[in-house]
């Protein structure tokens, strides 16, 4: 009889090697976000005046909590570092580990790889314990890239250490939450989607908690544990037994629903549906749209959620960055700064627009690699009309994404008494669609001609979000923040408009579609 663990350590070693770029590109992002927020604090509030009314000015203001919970230790690099960043790192690091565990478990059981290597020398348990342990390094990992960046950029270790340690066990929670979403779904779509809906929820209850006064619903939410330890200021070293704890009755859960299913069947069954396929299934869109529909549902009620709830606090925001020294000095006077808040924010949902869309796109490489694309295309079925299937649900679902969120922040904004257009609002989103479609249709021309380079449209959406949003603080020059295609589109409402870029954007993303279209046609299907 197999021993239950057999095989574990060759398993880790094997996935590994297979995510070790693709980690280490995770684990650096991660640790660069609080290195850099710390290196530039000096240069953002130079004086001690700055630091006080800095201070003095978050903490009374619930629109900040709201988002990033509440300010403590602004007078400090650490403790401003802390309370900026530990939060989207803690999410971030809580991803990384959700996609790492449910690639080398549910995702190997769809393609069949854990079956066959089942009926070898491999344990029932080895591929769970091997998936997590892969996450579990990388979290570690990252917690201790954090740590030293800080260290190296002169924060105290103490608080380098509580900080890395934190969005180290943050990670390790959600590992625990993956763990058991791919024990209950049958699809490693439906296990991420449960596993990312758990952040969501966290985020929220962390959120209501913060900016309410029922302050201990945030104690409810791993990252109000995160936040909680209050790195680089009471570190409370006592709060990481907390998500240590639900860590391992995660997994202990997830153990032992192990044994109580099949392999490639999750606690809640597919649907086997009926015998004949509806009318609307008979060709390549109606198929694509049965793969995208609740994806792309998903994350239009998900943006939209988050643009009212960002929204919803834009005159109070507004309103603090109109009276501060920083304000008046990185903007000047006279501007509306609900307008400059929103068109930030909008900017910031084109790039998550286009996570969506990648992850689409990416839909078509995952059929393509478990083989069901080969089956198709010995049908009538065309190369050119099944691509064109999936691209439209990227293009077009990025764009609705994009729109939903912005519209949904300009409502709130606008409930809320901020003299902002929702027409100007909507106008700005519809501005991000070409610098959207580009990297779509760049990643798309990547996968019609080299289709193992395709995931490096991560990579692009990763370095267009750094150069985006820490470029101006790093003072890079112009030339490197024009590598970022979205500091080309207008930055609506309150922004002048330039129909130029727009239409050089469109062409060449166009352009790319046609590399696609072609590549696709004339290479080879690969599994």
């Amino acid at each position: 009889m197999t021993e239950p663990l057999a095989g574990f350590w060759i398993l880790v070693r094997h996935a590994l090697r297979l995510d070790r770029v693709r980690l280490t590109v995770w684990v650096l992002g991660i640790a660069f976000i609080p290195v850099v927020t710390y290196a530039t604090y000096t240069s953002l509030y130079p004086t001690l005046a700055d630091r006080i009314s800095l201070g003095v000015t978050l903490q009374s203001n619930p629109s900040f909590s709201l988002l990033l919970g509440p300010a403590r230790n602004l007078g400090d690099a650490g403790g401003y570092t802390a309370w900026r960043t530990i939060g989207i790192c803690a999410i971030f690091v809580g991803v990384m580990s959700i996609l790492t565990v449910v690639r080398h478990t549910r995702t190997d059981e769809e393609t069949g790889r854990t079956e066959l290597l089942a009926a070898g020398c491999v344990g029932r348990f080895a591929f769970l314990a091997a998936g997590l342990a892969t996450a579990m390094i990388a979290c570690v990992t990252t917690g201790l890239a954090i740590a030293v960046g800080l260290v190296a950029s002169g924060a105290y270790p103490v608080g380098a250490v509580a900080y890395g340690l934190a969005a180290m066990l943050a990670g390790a929670v959600f590992a625990g939450v993956a763990a058991v979403a791919v024990q209950v779904g049958s699809f490693g779509r439906t296990a991420i989607s449960l596993s990312v809906a758990v952040i969501a929820i966290a985020y929220l209850l962390r959120a209501w908690g913060d900016a309410s006064a029922f302050h201990w619903i945030a104690w409810v939410s791993p990252l109000g544990w995160t936040e909680k330890i209050s790195a680089f200021g009471e570190n409370r070293w006592w709060t990481l037994g907390l998500s240590l704890a639900l860590t391992i009755v995660l997994i202990g859960v997830a153990v032992a629903l192990v044994a109580h299913r099949d392999f490639g069947r999750g606690l809640i069954a597919a649907h086997h549906g009926p015998a004949d396929a509806r009318p609307a299934l008979s060709g390549a869109f109606g198929l694509a749209w049965r793969l995208h529909r609740a994806r792309l549902a998903g994350w239009a009620i998900g943006l939209a959620a988050y643009g009212a709830l960002v929204g919803s606090v834009a005159q109070s925001i507004a309103s603090v960055i109109a009276h501060s020294n920083l304000g008046q000095r990185f903007l000047g006077s006279g501007h509306n700064f609900v307008d400059l808040y929103l068109a930030e924010i909008i900017n910031l949902m084109g790039i998550v627009a286009t996570v969506y869309g990648i992850q689409a796109l990416l839909t078509a490489r995952a059929e393509e690699v478990e083989g069901r694309v080969e089956l198709l295309l010995s049908t009538p079925l065309t190369r050119g009309r099944w691509l064109a299937s999936h691209l439209l649900f990227a293009l077009a679902g990025s764009a609705i994404v994009v729109i939903v969120g912005g519209v949904g922040a300009g409502v709130t904004a606008n409930l809320d008494g901020a003299p902002t257009s929702i027409g100007a609002v909507f106008w700005g989103s519809v501005a991000q669609i070409p610098a959207i479609w580009f990297i779509l249709a760049l990643t798309a021309a990547l996968f019609g001609i080299m289709p193992r380079l395709s995931v490096l449209g991560w990579s692009i959406i990763a370095a267009t979000f750094v150069i985006g949003f820490f470029g101006p603080l790093l003072k890079l020059p112009r030339l490197a923040l024009d590598l970022s295609v979205f500091t080309h589109v207008p930055h609506l409402p309150g922004g002048s408009v330039d129909a130029t870029p727009l239409v050089v954007l469109g062409l060449l993303a166009a352009a790319l579609l046609i590399v696609a279209m072609v590549g696709f046609r004339r290479r080879s299907i690969t599994s």
